[in-house]
């Protein structure tokens, strides 16, 4: 990933505090087309805010403004509150390998059981 492309796609929300979320853009090695949303974080005292929508939202306007056709993101099967926020914002998993079906079943029913 290109850094300078990481720093022109960069998006940190800052209160008194510090930083309370933060999120990168990159470009996908090898994909012309293809935007990456990378390292989306926030502060723990600082979740449920919807600091992590507006960092996501304003790299993705970005990438789009750059031409990028598809954005893509990588997270772990344990982000369910990450995974609930990309699911809602219309990001789609990519069954890639045998095991994705049985995951994401298994990635629904824990975010349809969560209050």
């Amino acid at each position: 990933m290109a850094k300078h492309e990481r720093r022109k796609g960069s998006r940190v929300v800052v209160n008194r505090q510090g930083v309370v979320a933060a999120t990168f853009a990159s470009v996908q090695e090898g994909e012309r087309n293809m935007g990456r949303l990378d390292f989306v974080v926030s502060h723990p005292d600082q979740r449920g805010h919807g600091f992590g929508r507006i960092v996501c939202t304003e790299v993705s306007r970005h990438l789009v403004d750059r031409g990028y056709g598809k954005i893509i993101l990588f997270t772990d099967d344990w982000r369910l509150p990450a995974i609930g926020l990309y699911l809602s914002m219309g990001f789609e998993p990519q069954m890639s390998r045998e095991d994705m079906p049985g995951r994401w079943d298994a990635i629904h029913r824990s975010l349809d059981a969560r209050p």
